[in-house]
């Protein structure tokens, strides 16, 4: 029970964390009751998903990655493929949580943005540092910053839905464009992004396929619920208290900083220092479950005889995570929407594409299925069109 627990704690923690602060900011131009429809949607298609990713898993009896996995079923082209396109998509989301927490930072303590890139760097450094703790450490310390944020989250909920109103104007689309919705869908679908963490779980859980598919369907859950009441919060009271910021939020002018520093500033009080912890949480849960996965892709590839002993070591392994994900948040202007836009387009290849190729070219062990949903032909067409979905609205955004 412990465990599962855990687990479900693992997968709710890496689906929430950059989306507490970027969901509000994309969705608030399409709407609330639009973005109900959305989320509810993003959720199904990211938990059928996993299924059919952790029927790969445990058909192959190991704990691979969508790498390994390709090469098992589909040859050396695939694993070269998925391999980096896995590694992208890590990579990318940790930039972006680096470039987030930066810049949640300077908001905070009024540092100017000269600061960012040292920021960014002491960051990666901390990073590093809670890599090289021991997986049991790092899963209390997730666990515990996962019921903190849940805990705050739900006084900070109840007391910005005091503190809002409704209004038909904000329930409905602000701006009529479908641009706002090319930009929205990606990050949505990034937004739940635990596929990075399935070969890392399935390890945790020893590949029990029943707490493994509970891990994913409540953790997933947790965190479409716990998106769809914050956004709510969030938009109703800036809607009622600051319609000129709502506006900015609508035309896609607000960064990270600005829109928690205006949250925050609404409330007052206990109220501002919640605003702060629970995005600050939210973004290092995230950091912990996507860091993991990094971490362990990495010395899979790292496992072989003439590789140095220290290279192999964990802290070696952080450092290769963390440098080019600083990197990344200090070169690329505006990180945290651009790349979480990014990220979409490759968690649709990885999560929907690769897996439902890879489902048709294996065979079940001895005749076992272990879920049947993911073997169903409309849960494969479902994905299919998903993926297309995400994929189309993000090149239709940066050619429009």
């Amino acid at each position: 029970m412990r465990k599962q627990f855990g687990a479900i704690c693992i997968v709710a923690g890496t689906s929430i964390g950059a989306g507490v602060i970027a969901l509000p900011m994309v969705l608030a131009a399409i709407g609330l009751v639009p973005t109900v429809f959305l989320l509810a949607v993003t959720w199904w298609i990211m938990y059928r998903s996993a299924l059919v990713n952790l029927e790969l898993v445990l058909q192959s009896g190991k704990c691979l990655d969508i790498g390994s996995l390709g090469k098992l079923y589909g040859g050396s082209a695939v694993s070269f493929f998925g391999e980096g396109l896995l590694l992208a998509l890590m990579y990318s989301l940790i930039g972006a949580y680096f470039y987030g927490f930066a810049s949640l930072l300077c908001q905070m303590f009024a540092i100017g943005r000269g600061f960012h890139a040292v920021i960014v760097v002491a960051l990666a450094l901390s990073f590093i540092y809670l890599m090289t703790l021991p997986i049991q450490w790092l899963d209390r310390v997730n666990r515990a910053i996962f019921i903190a944020m849940l805990f705050a989250g739900t006084l900070l909920t109840f007391r910005l839905c005091g503190s809002g109103s409704f209004h038909w104007t904000l329930a409905l689309p602000s701006d009529r464009s479908a641009a706002k919705w090319f930009v929205a869908i990606p990050v949505v679908f990034t937004s739940f992004g635990f596929q990075v963490i399935i070969a890392a779980l399935s390890d945790y859980c020893a590949m029990d396929a029943k707490v493994l598919c509970r891990a994913f369907f409540w953790g997933s859950l947790i965190a479409a619920l716990a998106y769809c009441t914050w956004i709510w919060a969030t938009l109703l009271t800036i809607g009622a208290h600051s319609p000129s910021f709502y506006g900015k939020m609508v035309s896609g002018s607000v960064d990270v900083g600005a829109f928690v520093d205006e949250l925050s500033s609404i409330g007052g009080g206990p109220v501002k220092w919640l605003v702060w912890i629970i995005s600050i949480s939210a973004i290092g849960t995230s950091v912990i479950g996507v860091g993991m996965g990094l971490c362990n892709s990495i010395e899979r590839h790292l496992r072989w005889d003439g590789m140095p002993k220290f290279i192999k070591a964990r802290g070696a392994l952080a450092i290769l995570a963390a440098a080019p994900a600083a990197t990344l948040a200090v070169v690329v202007p505006r990180a945290f929407t651009t790349v979480l836009g990014f990220a979409g387009v490759i968690s649709a290849m990885l999560a929907l594409f690769i897996p439902i190729y890879l489902l048709r070219r294996c065979a079940p062990a001895d005749g076992k299925v272990f879920y049947l949903a993911a073997r169903r032909g409309g849960t494969r067409t479902m994905l299919l069109l998903s993926g297309i979905a995400v994929v189309g609205s993000e090149l239709l955004h940066f050619f429009i």
